[in-house]
């Protein structure tokens, strides 16, 4: 693992990751986390707002969100998710 290290630049703290790794002092979590139904939990609609916002930023907005739907879309097919 040392040649890594030479090819990536780590800051001390994920050195010190990197080596608590190494020798053996990490141990994987117990616990169990369904992140689909975090995702989805993250999703709910649960308060409304009103907003006041210039047609042109407006604009951008939706330019945005349509872009990273296409784009979500593209992941989604990339990796199976249904």
């Amino acid at each position: 693992m040392a040649d890594k290290r030479n090819k990536i630049n780590l800051d001390d703290y994920e050195n010190e990751i990197l080596e608590a790794y190494e020798n053996g002092k990490l141990k994987p979590s117990t616990a169990e986390t369904d992140f689909q139904t975090v995702a989805r939990n993250t999703m709910v609609k649960n308060r409304k707002i009103n907003i006041r916002i210039s047609e042109n930023d407006l604009s951008a907005f939706f330019q945005f969100f349509c872009f990273f739907l296409r784009y979500f879309a593209v992941c989604q097919d990339e990796i199976g998710i249904k």
